[in-house]
């Protein structure tokens, strides 16, 4: 049960922080969902242990806070979240984006590249991104390859707190190596108090482009369900559509579910695309996943056609982890309908853009629509993640999320760390991250559906 808010002192002692350690373990043993869905949980007793023996007589609450994420950050759930967990301020004044194996490095108001004609970050202080780039990635929580890179890049801007972690000098400057058509230079920047503000990148706006409809969707959020009502209509006549939801980290099933009914071939029957089961079996876990459209097979939600569907597809689902027994409520599934004969379908060719902040709901959209015969998945794979993270309040005052909840593809494949692949593999160009450059990505599937 989510627990109330609590206050939190500046410092915590070492007694207080041995009484939280002990909370933690209870908690994960008994309401983590995926506490052994890796080695994380087996190796959870002598983590905590290894803790113990190092806590100091004092600490602040922010480095106790990095302490327990970085604990978290070893499952492969990437819901996992201390709220006190802000790294010290300085930061890198500018914004790091993924570009295949490279970071590009952009100007707080994308006019140009830090340094123009050098698009690439290469070093920090004279150490590699390579090198920097692990002590990031241990306090971010995720398994999917592309989930983590995309946050351990963008994470990478607080300089200040990786160079307390490897005990380097906390100067208020910074020594950047950047790389391109102008060769290789270095660049002094002055940290900022706190990290820039990416905003929605790309820029949202549905429209027209020629005869392609494009749908932008940032969030899956209320928003998103306005959107989707005004423009899918209005894109009936279109050629081709483009639903970009590059950057969407989630948020609402229920957003998109006229978007997904609209995607499905007319006529063939509502399908599963989601299965999962909670680590509570109670009243509330019920209503968190009714929440999320997921329903037991013997409930009275389906109607005697889905309960055939959902009997049909049992054989054919075999979970590549499975839950310990006991320790689950039952399966529940979610289905979805192809558009009704009073709502908008799309029959003409989709191209969906993803990357690797696509997350949570979205993933459970990009669930949805993998497969379907008029649908092309295009840029990078999603991060991969799915499971109803509830929160909890340590004895420190010290607040933690972590999933309830396990979620699987219709494949039988765990959500948790395994994004949803892309039919066409399109690396961004650097200038795709440019207020006025040319969007390499969009360029390549408006390209595919006007050919």
């Amino acid at each position: 049960m989510t627990q109330p808010e609590s206050t939190v002192p500046a410092r915590i002692d070492r007694t207080t922080a041995t009484t939280d350690l002990q909370a933690l373990q209870t908690i994960l043993e008994e309401r983590f969902a995926y506490l052994h869905a890796s080695k994380f949980g087996q190796g959870l007793p002598e983590l905590l242990t290894q803790l113990q023996a190092n806590l100091p007589e004092q600490q602040s609450v922010t480095d106790w806070a990095a302490t327990i994420q970085g604990l978290l950050s070893r499952s492969l759930d990437g819901h996992a979240r201390v709220r006190e967990f802000k790294p010290i301020s300085g930061a890198i004044p500018a914004l790091f984006h993924v570009a295949g194996n490279d970071v590009v490095a952009v100007k707080l108001d994308r006019s140009d590249f830090l340094l123009p004609g050098c698009p690439f970050l290469k070093a920090i202080d004279g150490r590699p991104v390579s090198e920097w780039l692990p002590v990031v990635g241990s306090l971010v929580a995720g398994e999917g390859a592309s989930w983590r890179r995309e946050r351990t890049v963008r994470g990478l801007l607080w300089l200040q707190q990786w160079r307390r972690k490897l005990k380097l000098p906390e100067t208020p400057e910074a020594t950047l190596t950047l790389q391109g058509v102008a060769g290789t230079r270095n660049l002094v920047v002055t940290l900022i108090p706190d990290k820039p503000d990416y905003g929605v990148w790309p820029a949202p706006g549905s429209r027209w482009l020629g005869q392609v409809g494009y749908l932008r969707l940032p969030a899956m959020s209320p928003r998103a369900a306005q959107e989707i009502q005004q423009w899918l209509p209005e894109f009936q006549s279109a050629q081709g559509l483009i639903v970009d939801l590059r950057g969407n980290s989630g948020g609402m099933r229920e957003a998109f579910l006229p978007l997904l009914r609209a995607l499905q071939p007319g006529g063939a029957g509502p399908r599963v695309v989601n299965v999962a089961c909670s680590r509570q079996s109670n009243t509330e876990s019920a209503t968190r996943m009714a929440g999320r459209g997921l329903f037991p097979e013997g409930s009275d939600h389906w109607t005697a056609q889905e309960k055939a569907v959902i009997e049909q597809f049992k054989p054919s689902f075999k979970p590549n982890w499975t839950p310990p027994p006991g320790q689950f409520g039952d399966w529940h599934f979610m289905l979805v309908h192809p558009a009704g004969p009073a709502e908008p379908a799309a029959t003409c060719p989709v191209v969906i853009l993803t990357d690797g902040m696509c997350f949570s709901a979205t993933d459970i959209f990009l669930c949805g629509v993998k497969g379907l015969p008029n649908v092309t998945i295009m840029g990078e794979s999603s991060g991969g993640g799915s499971g109803s993270a509830m929160t909890y309040v340590l004895p420190s005052g010290v607040q933690f999320r972590v999933a309830s909840m396990a979620s699987f593809k219709p494949s039988g494949e765990l959500l948790e760390g395994h994004g949803t692949p892309v039919d066409i593999q399109v690396v961004p160009s650097p200038e795709s991250f440019l207020r006025d450059g040319p969007d390499s990505v969009l360029q390549r599937a408006l390209s595919l559906l006007t050919a």
